[in-house]
């Protein structure tokens, strides 16, 4: 688990391919969730690589342990899979300080 303030993580990498970014959930943990919990996302670009500038949508927690308990919320890599693209990752408007990358 990848975590910079030690609220918010991201289970496993930070980065995937392009090719696969439809394919595999980003999962992100914040401490204290619980059953039904809600964030929203914002994934806000560092590059100009890609053809948006932030993406936003919500995501409601899903039962699968974590080191940080036994819900995460999976996102999809799809809306922003563009090639060589990164994105600040934004919960509930909080900054999470993690990086993702999409690589070609």
């Amino acid at each position: 688990m990848i975590t910079v303030d030690g609220k918010i993580g991201v289970v496993g990498e930070t980065s995937t391919p392009a090719a696969t970014a439809m394919d595999e959930p980003l999962l992100i943990v914040r401490r204290g969730t619980v059953e039904r919990d809600r964030v929203a996302l914002r994934f806000q670009n560092l590059e100009s690589s890609a053809p948006a500038a932030w993406v936003d949508y919500g995501v409601t927690a899903h039962p699968r342990p974590s080191p940080w308990g036994a819900f995460t919320f999976e996102a999809g890599w799809k809306p922003i899979g563009f090639a060589d693209s990164c994105w600040r990752l934004v919960v509930d408007g909080t900054d999470s300080g993690l990086v993702l990358h999409v690589r070609p």
